[in-house]
């Protein structure tokens, strides 16, 4: 039975229009499709003009043979996207919550950011996370696993990437397969090695890149971090330090919990202090029960927290935080004929302190006190946060001699906001 024959037997209705609509340069190749579009109401035009672009771009497409698309408005819409440019494509995919990693002649790589993402990427494909209408993607993306399309152009295939942290890989094909041995995969797939380094070394994935520019929170990067390996661990623990992220503020506080906060910065400190200030409070209490148990720059840095910083110091380290509200203890420590007091004494103390100082500092010492700020403070910083505030005239012992020879006496009238820009950097 020929192609003509079959598909009066299968349409009966249509098969005379559908032998109209064919090219004849295509021998009835697509005559049974053609049939079933027509049955679908679909006009012999747009039939005719659909087969003609698929026919011309069969290798482009992600299925070859016509008769994988049943319906002409699958095919036609595939098409479209074929025609787009590689700048829409990328804007297009962008803005439905994927982003281009790596391309080349072989293939693509694209993380996938959105639900909308894996629906339009997984078409076709197996995979649970790709399904309409279900929850997979959902449960999968917020515990701690990002994914990624392969797009193979020779071949017309994808294979979904899961990443669950820094190094922990699984490679799916597109009937959900899962890939045994991915280093045995990748020896046979050379095309796509360059590809799969991308992946593992795709550092801007969404927590990761967040985690990094401090755009999260620590409570959510606490949960996002119970389900990644140690390799992701390690890694955002270098960005923050050990506890920032695995410390239990309802746990006894112990030794242990003492060492594992001891490598934070104030900055991550004071956001700890804010969230849960009794967890600070009880370390504190700890320290101070346990004089033992040194950790002297941790103590330091936790003494800023706290109402008494004589509770965890010693009175002369505590008088080191004290300073920045205290001006005559401010003065005693920055004049000190101690180098080791003053030099640490103007690491902690603020612009303001240092302002505020100037007028208690006698005659014969201010000489010695600017060289020691010129010495010790970034001057042109500090310049800079003078001219900031709100006052009329910077003070002449901090306005550089260089400044005032030619600008004469810091005033907001008589200098120029560009003019203390240029002074700043000859200073620095």
């Amino acid at each position: 039975m020929n192609r003509i024959q079959e598909v009066k037997k299968a349409f009966p209705e249509f098969a005379s229009l559908a032998v109209e609509t064919a090219d004849p340069a295509h021998k009835n190749k697509y005559l049974m499709w053609i049939a079933a579009q027509l049955a679908k109401k679909y006009s012999p035009e747009d039939i005719r003009a659909t087969i003609t672009a698929f026919h011309k771009d069969a290798k482009r497409l992600r299925k070859s043979d016509i008769y994988s698309y049943q319906d002409l408005k699958v095919l036609e819409n595939e098409i479209k996207d074929l025609a787009m440019s590689k700048r829409q494509i990328e804007v297009f995919s962008k803005e439905m919550g994927a982003i281009k990693i790596f391309g080349d002649d072989s293939c693509t790589l694209v993380r996938i950011n959105s639900k909308n993402a894996i629906l339009y990427y997984g078409k076709a494909s197996k995979w649970c996370i790709a399904m309409e209408g279900e929850s997979y993607w959902e449960e999968y993306s917020t515990s701690g696993n990002v994914f990624y399309v392969l797009l193979d152009k020779e071949k017309q295939r994808k294979y979904a990437i899961q990443k669950k942290g820094l190094m922990d890989v699984t490679i799916w094909e597109e009937d959900d397969d899962e890939v045994d041995d991915i280093d045995d995969w990748v020896k046979h797939n050379r095309k796509f090695e360059s590809a799969v380094f991308a992946c593992l070394h795709d550092r801007d994935e969404p927590m990761l890149y967040r985690i990094k520019r401090r755009l999260t929170n620590r409570q959510e990067v606490s949960e996002w971090i119970k389900f990644q390996n140690k390799n992701t661990i390690k890694y955002v623990n270098e960005m923050h330090g050990a506890g920032y992220y695995l410390f239990d503020p309802s746990a006894p506080i112990t030794k242990k919990t003492v060492k594992l906060m001891s490598t934070l910065q104030l900055r991550e400190l004071e956001v700890i202090s804010e969230e849960t200030p009794q967890f600070i409070t009880d370390i504190a209490n700890y320290l101070a029960e346990n004089p033992k148990v040194t950790f002297n720059s941790f103590r330091f840095r936790l003494a800023h927290l706290i109402p008494d910083p004589c509770l965890i110091l010693n009175e002369e380290d505590a008088n080191f935080i004290k300073m920045n509200t205290d001006p005559s203890i401010a003065s005693k420590l920055l004049t000190s004929n101690k180098q080791d007091v003053w030099s640490k004494a103007l690491l902690v103390a603020d612009p303001a302190t240092i302002v505020s100082i100037l007028p208690l500092v006698k005659r014969t010492q201010k000489r010695e006190f600017i060289r020691r700020l010129k010495m010790r403070t970034n001057y042109g910083k500090l310049i800079e946060w003078l001219a900031s505030q709100d006052m009329p005239k910077i003070p002449d012992e901090v306005w550089s001699s260089k400044a005032k020879s030619q600008y004469g006496e810091y005033t907001e009238d008589s200098v120029t906001p560009e003019d203390l820009e240029e002074d700043i950097d000859e200073e620095d």
